[in-house]
C-alpha cells in the first residue's frame, strides 16, 4: 500500500493543521501524505516521487514533513492508527523486540563524557 485509503484518511484528516489566513493556499494534504507514504514504502529519494495527481510535488513533500515532524503531525497520526487497530483486536501485545544501536567512539576512544576515561588490562 503506498497510498491512504479512505478510511485511514477518514480518521487522521481532523488532525491536519488549519489552513493559514495568509500565504498561498496549502496543497492537498493527502496528497502529501500518499507522498510521505510512497518514500517510506519504497526507500526512494523525495525527487523519485512520482508525477501523478495522487501525488505532491517533492520540494512540497519535503516542506511539509519537515514541518509537521516540528509540530507532531506524525506521533499524533501513528497514537490514531495505533488506537483504531488495538480497538478492533489487531495489536497482539504479548510480543515484542528492542533494538539498539552501538556507535565506536572516534580516534578508539573508550570513554563517554563524563566518566573517567576506562583503561584495558591483559589478565595472562
Amino acid at each position: 500500500m503506498t497510498k491512504l485509503t479512505d478510511e485511514y484518511w477518514l480518521h487522521i484528516k481532523h488532525l491536519m493543521p488549519p489552513q493559514s489566513r495568509l500565504g498561498r493556499k496549502r496543497e492537498h494534504d493527502r496528497e502529501v501524505l500518499n507522498s510521505l507514504v510512497y518514500r517510506l514504502k519504497t526507500g526512494c529519494r523525495y525527487r523519485d516521487i512520482p508525477r501523478a495527481p495522487e501525488y505532491a510535488a517533492p520540494s512540497t513533500t519535503f516542506y511539509w514533513f519537515k514541518r509537521r515532524t516540528e509540530q507532531d503531525l506524525f506521533k499524533r497520526i501513528w497514537q490514531t492508527l495505533l488506537g483504531l487497530l488495538d480497538a478492533v483486536g489487531e495489536i497482539d501485545l504479548s510480543k515484542g523486540s528492542l533494538d539498539g544501536s552501538f556507535v565506536p567512539g572516534k580516534r578508539g576512544a573508550n570513554w563517554s563524557i563524563g566518566a573517567p576515561k576506562a583503561t584495558a588490562q591483559r589478565s595472562w
